[in-house]
């Protein structure tokens, strides 16, 4: 968050043509990403110094959780016209 010399944090206006009103927003820093290269250097020399290269598939260990499928759920579903029944719709109103 970006500050004003008192130390104060720094406001702007945003106007929102739906609803007609201004909002008040504090104004945010830039971000450097000085990080990004020391990263990116780190990459490349580990890339040049490996023995073994990438080339080769991962072997995942038997317990490893991402050998499961993305459609398996860790528990069995309800019948259908249960999940049915107990489904709440935002826009059904209850009498």
């Amino acid at each position: 968050v970006k500050r004003n010399p008192d130390g104060s944090v720094q406001q702007h206006r945003t106007f929102n043509k739906k609803s007609g009103r201004w909002s008040v927003t504090p104004v945010k820093v830039e971000k450097s990403y000085i990080h990004v290269e020391i990263l990116q250097k780190r990459i490349v020399q580990a890339r040049l110094t490996d023995q073994e290269g990438m080339c080769h598939p991962a072997v995942l260990a038997a317990t490893d959780p991402r050998r499961l499928s993305r459609t398996i759920a860790p528990v069995e579903p309800k019948p259908t016209a249960v999940l049915q029944e107990e489904k709440v719709s935002r826009f059904m109103k209850k009498d």
